[in-house]
C-alpha cells in the first residue's frame, strides 16, 4: 500500500470522496499533491470546510518519518513562538525606556551642527533649549506602536501539525494534519514548477526567496535542527510574499548546532537562486545568458554565486570553529540587496526561459 486505498464498504459518498476519521477531526481528501519515497502529500478539507495537507506514510515503516517530521515541526513551533514572544518583550522595553521619546525626537531634527555621537546628555540638554513638538510626539507614539505591531514570523516559514494518528484503515500508517498558517492553500503553488514551467524570475523576485530560505535556516540554528532545503520542498504564494518548507522527511532535532548542514542549504539557496533566475551551469560555473537591466545587477548574481560555491568540502577563509558561514552569508546577501534595491516592495515577476 502506497497511496490512498479506498475501504470496500465505503459509501456513495465517500467513493466520490473519500473521508478518513482522525482523533479529533474528519478530513475529505480532495487530490493528491506530492509524494516523496517515505511520504505522499493530499490536499483535504476538514469538517469546517478548512483546507489541510494530509500527509501520510508511504508503508508502515515510512511511521517513524513521519513522527520525526511531527517532533520537528512541534519543536519549531515551539522555538518559533518563544523568539516572538522574547523579541516583543525586547521591544517593549526598548519602546518605553526612559530615553526613547528623546532619541526618536532627536532623529527627527535636522541642525547644522547636529552631534551624531548618540550622548544623551547632550541631546537632553538641546531639547530642553527647543522642545518637542506635539507633531514630533505624535510621530513617536505612531513609531511606538508600529514597533509593538512588528512580528519576526518564523512561523510563516513551516506547516503546524493540527493533527497526528495511527490510521488503522490505511493499513496503521501514521497520518500527519498539516496547516499554513495566515495563508491560503489556494494562492500556493510549488517552487520548482518556476523553472519546470520554463519561466524564470526577475532578479529582485528570487531576492525575497532566497532572503526567506537564509531567513529559515537561522531558525534551524536557532532550534538546533537539521534539514536539507531543496527546490521540491517548498510552496510558495506570490501575492503575499510567502514560501513555506513542506517536506521535513529528513529533519532531526540535534543536540548542538549542525555546522555543515546550515553551510550547505547556504549553498542550496544560492544555486536554487540562480536556477530560479535562468542561470545555466557548467563544471560549477554560473553564467546569467540574460541582459541586465542595470550593471549593478551583476552584484547580485555574483553574491549568488559565491554562496553556491560552499558546496560540500569547502572550507573557505570566513569558516573557522564553531562559527557558521551562514552568519556571513545572510549579513553578504542582505547587504547587497539593500544596496542595490532597498527593501520595499516589489511584484512578484515571471519572464520566459
Amino acid at each position: 500500500m502506497t497511496d490512498l486505498e479506498r475501504q470496500p464498504r465505503a459509501s456513495k459518498d465517500e467513493q466520490s470522496k473519500m473521508v478518513i476519521k482522525g482523533g479529533i477531526g474528519s478530513y475529505a481528501i480532495i487530490k493528491k499533491l506530492a509524494q516523496t519515497a517515505a511520504m505522499r502529500y493530499y490536499l483535504c478539507q476538514d469538517e469546517c470546510q478548512k483546507w489541510r495537507i494530509f500527509c501520510i506514510a508511504a508503508t508502515k515503516a515510512d511511521n517513524r518519518v513521519v513522527l520525526r517530521a511531527q517532533d520537528v515541526l512541534d519543536h519549531l513551533a515551539k522555538v518559533s513562538t518563544k523568539l516572538e514572544d522574547d523579541e516583543y518583550d525586547n521591544t517593549l522595553k526598548e519602546v518605553y525606556a526612559d530615553d526613547f521619546v528623546t532619541r526618536e525626537v532627536w532623529s527627527f531634527r535636522d541642525y547644522g551642527d547636529k552631534d551624531d555621537s548618540g550622548d544623551i546628555m547632550t541631546i537632553r540638554w538641546k531639547l530642553r533649549q527647543d522642545p518637542p513638538t506635539l507633531q514630533e510626539l505624535e510621530l513617536v507614539e505612531k513609531m511606538r506602536a508600529e514597533r509593538l505591531q512588528q512580528r519576526l514570523h518564523y512561523d510563516w516559514l513551516f506547516p503546524v501539525v493540527t493533527e497526528s494518528f495511527c490510521c488503522m484503515e490505511q493499513g496503521g500508517r501514521q497520518v500527519n494534519v498539516l496547516e499554513i498558517p495566515d495563508a491560503s492553500l489556494d494562492d500556493m503553488t510549488s517552487l520548482a514548477g518556476i523553472p519546470n514551467k520554463k519561466m524564470r524570475l526577475d532578479l529582485r523576485s528570487s531576492a525575497w526567496i532566497v532572503g526567506r530560505m537564509l531567513k529559515l535556516q537561522s531558525l534551524l540554528c536557532l532550534a538546533a535542527v537539521s534539514a536539507s532545503m531543496g527546490m521540491s520542498k517548498f510552496l510558495i504564494a506570490p501575492e503575499h510574499h510567502r514560501l513555506v518548507m513542506l517536506d521535513w522527511g529528513d529533519s532531526a532535532i540535534c543536540k548542538t548546532v549542525d555546522w555543515e548542514s546550515s553551510n550547505l542549504n547556504v549553498a542550496r539557496a544560492g544555486i536554487m537562486g540562480l536556477r530560479l533566475i535562468g542561470a545555466t551551469s557548467t563544471e560549477d560555473e554560473w553564467q546569467y545568458p540574460y541582459a541586465l537591466e542595470n550593471a549593478s545587477d551583476e552584484i547580485y548574481i555574483q553574491c549568488l554565486r559565491d554562496m553556491a560555491a560552499l558546496r560540500a568540502g569547502y572550507r573557505g577563509e570566513y569558516i573557522w570553529e564553531n562559527r557558521s558561514m551562514r552568519t556571513i552569508a545572510h549579513f553578504k546577501f542582505y547587504e547587497t540587496v539593500d544596496c542595490l534595491w532597498g527593501r520595499k516592495y516589489h511584484p512578484f515577476t515571471t519572464l520566459p526561459m
